[in-house]
């Protein structure tokens, strides 16, 4: 027979799995989740698209649209990378130009500007491209994934007096309405004005003459008003046809 009443015992802590649990679950909800987005919208000079025109000032300013999860959030800080490649920008690689980090292990640079930032890196030089990309802290710890990269091409620097500007693109737009009113007559409608001209493909049975009439207010279903009235405007155009298939380019009169 045994004796337990006189064996010492020692009692130690219970820790119960759901306290542990607990315990995690309030230490990660006391770690933010970044909401920062990734910057859209990105221009230089205030161009959206620089890379199809050049830039003609020696110290350029970048500009980007501020994202975020959270509606009101704020921009606290940026980064930006420009580089002369776009494989050092892939890199992460800022050769002409680093902001810098807003807390590179020292006191936290507070910068919200997102509009005309100046450019600070080494010289532009004429006549070359490079690249750029932004992120930014919409809080402390709250960091942005890299925007797209956006390519930046120089022209003369020389010419204070120059503006940056894009190249003029032509569209070419389809008629909405095709209707034939008459054995002689056509009507097309594009849905809307614009400054433009007009390409005409035409098959003629002989040499011709015939008439393009251009307006902006329609008159009844399938017509065009010729007093349409004020700055509104109203033309008659002739257009010589050679017998045969034509391809004409109109000329619209200024």
């Amino acid at each position: 027979m045994s004796n337990d009443r006189n064996r010492p015992s020692i009692e130690l802590p219970k820790s119960e799995p759901s306290d542990i649990s607990t315990n995690i679950n309030s230490k990660m909800k006391e770690i933010p989740m970044p909401t920062a987005l990734q910057p859209t919208g990105l221009m230089v000079d205030l161009l959206t698209l620089p890379g199809l025109g050049v830039i003609h000032n020696a110290q350029p300013r970048f500009s980007w649209i501020v994202n975020d999860v959270e509606g009101n959030a704020n921009q606290e800080a940026f980064q930006i990378l420009v580089a002369s490649s776009i494989a050092l920008l892939a890199e992460d690689s800022g050769d002409q130009w680093d902001s810098g980090e807003p807390n590179p292990g020292a006191v936290w640079k507070s910068d919200e500007r997102s509009l005309h930032v100046p450019y600070e890196g080494a010289n532009l030089e004429a006549n070359t491209e490079c690249w750029w990309k932004v992120r930014t802290w919409n809080g402390v710890g709250n960091v942005s994934p890299w925007s797209e990269p956006c390519l930046l091409r120089t022209g003369a620097l020389d010419k204070p007096y120059a503006t940056d500007c894009l190249p003029l693109t032509t569209t070419e737009v389809k008629p909405e309405v095709v209707v034939r009113t008459a054995e002689d007559r056509w009507f097309i409608d594009f849905g809307k004005a614009a400054f433009g001209t007009i390409r005409l493909s035409v098959e003629s049975p002989d040499d011709r003459e015939i008439q393009i009439i251009l307006g902006e207010v329609p008159e009844g279903r399938y017509g065009i008003k010729a007093n349409p009235g004020g700055s509104r405007r109203y033309q008659v155009i002739p257009l010589e046809l050679k017998a045969g298939a034509n391809t004409c380019q109109v000329v619209v009169p200024t």
